[in-house]
């Protein structure tokens, strides 16, 4: 699975030129925003439909975070893990 699987990707900005492309020069990259981890989205959304895999799924992506530093989302993450634990106290309320 590609690296690039797991996080968007900056926004490309159109920098190609009639004379870069002709002598087959590459125009100089800037280190830009890595972009959010996209799990982390995606886990903060199943927080809402089913809260165990969004409790589950949130610690991986909060785990993966901490391990790479340039990957952002750990709010979503972090907001995903708070809104489980919130969705399955209510249920579990309910039975009690």
């Amino acid at each position: 699975m590609p690296l690039n699987y797991f996080y968007t990707m900056p926004k490309k900005t159109n920098t190609s030129h009639s004379r870069v492309k002709s002598h087959g020069i590459k125009p100089q990259e800037t280190k830009e925003d890595e972009g959010i981890y996209t799990p982390a989205m995606a886990r903060f959304i199943l927080s809402f439909i089913i809260p165990i895999l969004g409790l589950i799924f949130s610690i991986y992506a909060l785990c993966k975070i901490k391990e790479n530093k340039n990957l952002k989302g750990r709010e979503y993450a972090f907001a995903g893990l708070v809104i489980s634990v919130l969705i399955m106290l209510i249920i579990a309320s309910r039975f009690l």
